[in-house]
């Protein structure tokens, strides 16, 4: 199966580095949000990033199984968890920094998926917009407690906290695993929480069923957070089969030939 891959970032007008990182290659995808204030946060997710680049690079040609595929990006993250911890204890000022992480491993169609945070997973498929990771965060908590509904989750006080991160050690670094097979039809949407800690899945859904052009599809994901009031940075990254493009693009041109002729 042949993807394409587009991607956008960009950060708030609140910061003055984007603490977010991403990285794209053939085989697999990494997106980190990090934190830990202006001098940290970007760091730590590029620590983060450069680890689990450097890990996989030289491993993921050698997996080919489930089993295999997790424990490599378990290992991937941890190692990134260390890198981060030996930074901060040779810079005691970067005390409390730490990122998210987000990274899927392609193989043919499909995504071997691992995360350790808030940074998000959707699926696009028959105009709809479903999750596939689970954040790591207390309000997430409180939605699968009962306590609060995903609408009330997005106004919470407390919406921003994490219950788990990188670069915080054993206690923190839980990373959870996933795979998830890719259909001819279905777009993957990678981002941090800029996007999905702003916008409902309704949302996101409609921004891409309206798209025109796909290429300029991540951007408009972004001012649709921006437009919700996100005040974080921003990155996202969507992964499409070339089969999905055609058949959008010839799902446009049927529409434009219907208001052509008024049909």
């Amino acid at each position: 199966m042949e993807f394409s891959v587009l991607s956008y970032t960009t950060k708030s007008k609140l910061h003055k580095n984007n603490e977010d990182s991403h990285f794209i290659c053939d085989d697999y995808i990494i997106v980190a949000d990090g934190m830990g204030g202006e001098s940290d946060g970007d760091i730590a997710s590029r620590l983060a990033v450069e680890s689990i680049d450097s890990v996989l690079s030289q491993n993921v040609s050698k997996v080919s199984s489930e089993t295999d595929m997790n424990n490599l990006l378990t290992q991937a993250i941890l190692s990134a968890d260390s890198k981060i911890s030996n930074y901060i204890e040779e810079n005691p000022d970067s005390v409390g920094m730490g990122t998210t992480i987000l990274l899927a491993i392609r193989r043919d169609d499909e995504l071997f998926i691992s995360w350790c945070g808030d940074s998000h997973c959707y699926s696009y498929k028959d105009g709809k917009v479903v999750s596939i990771t689970k954040d790591h965060s207390y309000v997430q908590q409180l939605i699968d407690s009962g306590h609060i509904t995903i609408e009330e989750s997005f106004t919470h006080p407390n919406n921003n906290l994490i219950t788990r991160f990188v670069g915080g050690g054993e206690e923190t670094c839980i990373p959870d695993f996933r795979t998830h097979q890719v259909s001819d039809s279905e777009m993957i949407i990678f981002c941090s929480d800029g996007l999905s800690g702003y916008c409902k899945v309704e949302d996101i859904s409609k921004t891409i069923r309206n798209n025109h052009d796909i290429k300029e599809l991540p951007r408009q994901l972004s001012d649709l957070a921006i437009s919700h009031g996100s005040d974080d940075d921003i990155t996202i990254v969507v992964l499409l089969t070339k089969t999905f493009i055609s058949h959008r693009n010839l799902g446009h041109k049927v529409e434009w030939f219907k208001k052509l002729f008024h049909l």
